[in-house]
């Protein structure tokens, strides 16, 4: 392809390779984090909820997925479905009103709310995944 012109980082070979190694190590870092937090102690925050707000921060959110290839977006999708997988378990926990995990129910209201906000976050990158395949 080579150089095409100076309207989009398409138009060039070399920016289109620098804008897949910028998304590849923002998912390398995401990733790292993910699995070196994932089950955190009471007093953090978890993996999941840390991926959720790093969707919500817009990180990801002026991707172009069609330009990321196969591997890169797969390595982001797993995060993705295990950040999901952990998110319904913080749900299913949040939601038992019986639970002593909780020091008032206002806080495991509170935190239902944000969990299934986050679920929704976390759906909405994987859906757009889905739709770049």
């Amino acid at each position: 392809m080579g150089y095409m012109g100076l309207n989009s980082f398409g138009d060039s070979d070399t920016a289109v390779d620098m804008y897949v190694d910028a998304v590849s190590s923002m998912i390398k870092g995401v990733e790292k984090s993910f699995r070196g937090n994932r089950y955190e102690n009471s007093y953090n925050t978890d993996g999941a909820e840390n991926v959720a707000l790093i969707i919500r921060s817009g990180l990801f959110k002026n991707v172009e997925w069609d330009n990321i290839p196969e591997q890169h977006t797969a390595r982001l999708n797993k995060i993705l479905s295990d950040a999901l997988k952990d998110m319904e378990k913080l749900i299913k926990g949040a939601s038992d009103k019986k639970s002593e995990d909780w020091d008032e129910d206002g806080n495991r209201r509170s935190h239902l709310s944000a969990y299934k906000k986050m679920k929704k976050e976390l759906e909405g990158l994987r859906s757009k995944l889905g739709e770049a395949e």
